[in-house]
């Protein structure tokens, strides 16, 4: 069975944008969107279950309910199986190599061609080794994910609080 697409992106025109690209593009797949992390992750358990393979995942760094790198690694952490994209407006090297070493396959700037994100995503759902890459606006990039930033299991749940707000 193909796999699912779960888009997780908070602002509608850019939803609707990926979803009708995805829709067009991919015909035999099915599209599931969600504006915020919490939701998202409900969706995407949904869906491996219902069609009993990994969704896609379509990730925003942007959400109200979870920002930043933190947000990919939470949703890393709760959904391991799911091949993540993430989908970004920044191209600053520490948070893609970041988010590539929480385990996102593709970092791809907002900017980018569709072209471009169109072709990393058949890449990826047709390829059984995929190798993580950074597709920024002026193509593809070389990325060294030894670089990113490691956090301990406690300091992500800290990160996590830090970002709803929290304080120490």
């Amino acid at each position: 069975m193909k796999p699912s697409f779960v888009i997780v992106e908070d602002h509608p025109l850019y939803r609707e944008a990926l979803t009708s690209l995805i829709e067009s593009e991919f015909p035999d797949h099915k599209v599931r969107v969600e504006g915020n992390l919490e939701n998202g992750i409900t969706a995407i358990h949904k869906e491996n279950n219902a069609r009993k393979t990994a969704a896609i995942v379509l990730l925003d760094l942007g959400l109200p309910d979870s920002t930043g790198v933190a947000a990919a690694y939470q949703l890393i952490k709760e959904c391991p199986d799911n091949p993540v994209v993430i989908i970004s407006a920044s191209d600053d090297y520490m948070q893609v190599t970041s988010c590539l070493n929480a385990g996102a396959k593709l970092f791809i700037n907002k900017t980018a061609p569709p072209t471009n994100f169109i072709s990393a995503l058949k890449k990826l759902i047709n390829q059984n080794e995929f190798s993580a890459q950074w597709i920024s606006a002026e193509g593809s990039r070389t990325v060294d994910i030894k670089h990113g930033i490691r956090l301990t299991e406690r300091q992500m749940d800290v990160l996590k609080l830090i970002c709803e707000g929290k304080s120490n």
